[in-house]
């Protein structure tokens, strides 16, 4: 549904602007071209036609009107041969866009346009001037007229103007405060709306409308983007599917809550597709025709009933209205924002909710229908019954599962544990092949014959899938943490090589000549430079050239941009993972492409202590592999040379410690706070840094206790204990990420996620024994942590 919404509002964009440049070329020859007075002299005039609702979020429907605000700069006249004034030649424009547009003629129309929307409305001006829009919109524009710009962008004419108009209007848009009165404002016109409406829809049921409907799912993340679009730019976004997966990103939405709505808004829309494919008319109300009702089913999804298909309306319908009523209509200033609601599923009733799905299955597939009625679920309810409709839609995949019923177990599994799981499963039925025990290898990573953006779709496709199959093995198989970790860092490894390899390829086509001599060199710091990656982690990378190299660094810098979108960029495949580049020399200010003496000479006399540590953790995992380790070994014995010979190292280590418990320990506890990960990180940093000269690479954190151990540092006691605790501070975090979808450092507090984690936290760590608490065994951990903290870190060196 995305991609075809996409594809509508692109032929709607190209179209509208084919028709502006027609008309606008008639009229400059007819009247010659608007001129404004600047100065001394004069420059051409402007017009931009703004695109809202629909069309401006890229999501327009088949029989969509197309929502236009037209905008014009300047009061003048035109150069000839005819004279008039700029304001008649932009109403010209305007009219005659419209007309082309909207006419209909032996070869029917292309659009309806709809100029309502425009500042005064119907009784405004067809075409504003720039200064008399932003006016409008700062002294007089009604709250919805705010709320409708969200989705306004620049569509034809000239694209500039518009993306100044829209900057001078932005703050209006989104608040730099959580103000619930706005919602309830909001929530107050979409009830006058949905009134007003609802009394044209002559009792039938209408998708739009009806509460629960597409337009409520549209207004809940309208009104969420607006409360925290002031704070966070990253949550704005035209299109609604895009911003509820960005407003679930930032934890704003649940992930129950972000899946039962983009489920319902997708399904939704389908059905408001297939109605509007019957006559080409703009219809939300479903037939009452029985017969009419029963092929409009199958339309939606092959196979279903009308009985089936009213079942899932009502049950979209029900999800999103128990979400919009908890989200908006009983928030007040002193309650809990947004993103710290609940779980739509941790509400759901014990009873089988996905009964309906399973009798759809079962008249295709009665052995499967009994398997999973079988399965053990409670939290995971809700996330069950959607996959379920997608297992009721495919034949393919019924035969896929009623095949192996260690199969359907470990689906239930997943879904039983993890909301992110399951949403991907129910985004992705076909990737529950991942999931089979003899699962084949899995296809080559990408097409080298194909062009650059298909094989980054590519790549994405293939990370989902084998991220996928590692966390099943996990989760299903109860795999050792670290073995996971590891496997989750080659598979990371494996991406980042095969992104270097699309983006070098494309780059050589964009920069003709001979080929660069000095090679790039990748290193991974980090948790990737350790191998212990995991879902949802950045990959913390840096880029560095050989001395030779300098001149070559425009096609380098060309490369990194490219591997970087590869890697990083959302599509409709998902994206693979962030790159975080800070970490190399200067941060933000530094050169993203360093060269080896620079480096050197950068650690050598510059760098701080905490950059010599995290360079202890540097692997290269791609380009001139060789090259990157040498130069590594001799970065580090810099480090070593400069920090390892100064007698306050401990001292420094514990300031540094401090620092982050000060700044990350209450957001973070477990990986930051008093005992946390952290102090087994800073023990062994501490311990390699004294007395390991050797470079090692390689080196996760139990490979790095028996190392220590090794060379004296720590006692047998203390290093049997650090390993059970670096199994049990990896098992919460891994599992804390199953759970939630989300890196977040702490113990969630729903008690229906802390049961989910403490279930996995068991299959991999003996240190969490049934029937005890998550969060008590977490601070007996730390406290036995930090003790051996303070006793190698100590000023003294003992206890």
């Amino acid at each position: 549904m995305a991609e075809i919404t996409l594809e509508l509002s692109n032929l709607a964009g190209a179209l509208l602007e084919g028709a502006h440049d027609h008309v606008r070329g008639d009229l400059v020859r007819r009247f010659g071209r608007p001129l404004v007075r600047a100065g001394e002299t004069e420059i051409e005039g402007r017009f931009v036609a703004i695109a809202l609702g629909k069309l401006g979020g890229r999501e327009l429907n088949y029989s969509s009107d197309i929502d236009l605000m037209y905008l014009h700069t300047g009061h003048g006249e035109t150069s000839g041969p005819i004279r008039i004034s700029n304001h008649d030649f932009y109403q010209q424009l305007a009219t005659r866009l419209t007309h082309l547009l909207c006419t209909r003629s032996q070869e029917g129309f292309a659009y309806r346009v709809d100029l309502r929307l425009r500042p005064e409305g119907a009784a405004g001006e067809l075409v504003a001037s720039l200064d008399g829009a932003v006016a409008y919109y700062h002294k007089r524009a009604r709250d919805w007229e705010l709320q409708m710009l969200i989705k306004a962008r620049p569509a034809a004419g000239d694209l500039l103007m518009g993306e100044t108009f829209l900057r001078m209007v932005r703050p209006l848009i989104y608040r730099t405060t959580t103000d619930f009165s706005l919602i309830e404002r909001v929530s107050e016109s979409r009830d006058r709306i949905q009134k007003q409406r609802q009394s044209f829809a002559k009792g039938g049921v209408n998708v739009k409308l009806h509460p629960g409907g597409i337009r409520d799912i549209e207004f809940l993340v309208q009104c969420l983007q607006r409360l925290y679009g002031g704070q966070d730019p990253f949550v704005r976004s035209g299109g609604t599917l895009f911003a509820l997966h960005r407003l679930a990103e930032k934890e704003h939405l649940s992930l129950g809550d972000y899946s039962a709505l983009s489920s319902a808004y997708q399904y939704l829309r389908t059905v408001e597709h297939r109605l509007q494919l019957l006559d080409d008319k703009q219809a939300h109300e479903l037939p009452k025709d029985p017969d009419q009702l029963e092929r409009l089913a199958r339309k939606v999804t092959p196979g279903a009933t009308a009985a089936e298909l009213d079942s899932d309306i009502k049950r979209c319908f029900r999800d999103v209205s128990t979400i919009y009523n908890r989200a908006i209509q009983s928030q007040g200033p002193s309650e809990a924002p947004a993103h710290a609601l609940q779980d739509t599923e941790s509400r759901v009733s014990v009873e089988k909710i996905w009964s309906p799905q399973l009798r759809r299955i079962e008249a295709h597939s009665p052995d499967l229908a009994r398997a999973f009625d079988a399965v053990p679920i409670r939290r995971g309810a809700q996330m069950f019954a959607h996959f379920l409709d997608r297992v009721a839609a495919s034949g393919e995949l019924r035969r896929r599962l009623e095949a192996s019923p260690e199969l359907v177990a470990c689906v239930g599994d997943l879904i039983e544990h993890s909301t992110a799981i399951a949403d991907h499963l129910a985004r992705f039925p076909q990737d529950v092949a991942e999931l089979e025990p003899d699962a084949a290898a899995p296809e080559p990573a990408f097409d080298p014959a194909a062009d650059y953006n298909e094989q980054s779709m590519q790549l994405r496709r293939y990370f989902r899938r084998r991220r996928l199959r590692i966390t099943a093995r996990s989760v299903c198989g109860s795999q050792p943490i670290f073995d996971t970790l590891a496997q989750m860092s080659d598979l990371a490894e494996e991406v980042i090589r095969a992104a270097y390899e699309i983006a070098y390829d494309d780059a050589l086509e964009q920069h003709p000549g001979p080929p660069p001599t000095a090679p790039l060199r990748i290193i991974a710091l980090g948790r990737l430079g350790i191998r212990e990656f995991d879902i949802g982690s950045d990959a913390d990378l840096i880029f560095v050239l050989r001395d030779d190299g300098a001149e070559e660094q425009p096609f380098w810098r060309d490369v990194v941009t490219r591997f970087i979108e590869t890697l990083s960029n959302y599509t409709r495949e998902g994206r693979i993972f962030s790159v975080d580049v800070r970490l190399r020399p200067n941060g933000r200010d530094g050169s993203i492409l360093q060269t080896e003496t620079f480096m050197k000479r950068y650690f050598a006399e510059r760098a701080e202590a905490w950059e010599a540590l995290a360079y202890m953790k540097a692997r290269t995992i791609a380009g001139d592999i060789e090259g990157g380790r040498r130069f590594l070994e001799d970065l580090q014995r810099v480090g070593w040379q400069r920090f390892r010979s100064e007698t306050d190292v401990a001292a420094k280590l514990r300031d540094m410690r401090e620092k982050l418990e000060r700044e990350r320990g209450d957001a973070e506890p477990v990986k930051t706070g008093p005992g946390g990960y952290f102090d087994i990180d800073f023990i062994l940093l501490y311990l390699r840094l004294k007395s390991a000269d050797e470079f090692f690479e390689l080196l996760s954190t139990p490979e790095r206790i028996a190392i220590v151990r090794e060379l004296g540092g720590l006692s047998e006691e203390q290093a049997r204990f650090l390993e059970e605790a670096a199994v049990f501070f990896r098992s919460v975090d891994h599992a804390v990420r199953i759970a939630t979808g989300r890196p977040t450092g702490r113990i969630p507090a729903a008690v229906g996620a802390q049961e989910s984690v403490g279930e996995l936290v068991r299959r991999w760590s003996p240190l969490l024994q049934a029937g005890q608490p998550l969060p008590a065994v977490v601070e007996q951990v730390q406290s036995a942590t930090r003790a051996i903290y303070r006793q190698v870190l100590s000023e003294s060196g003992s206890a």
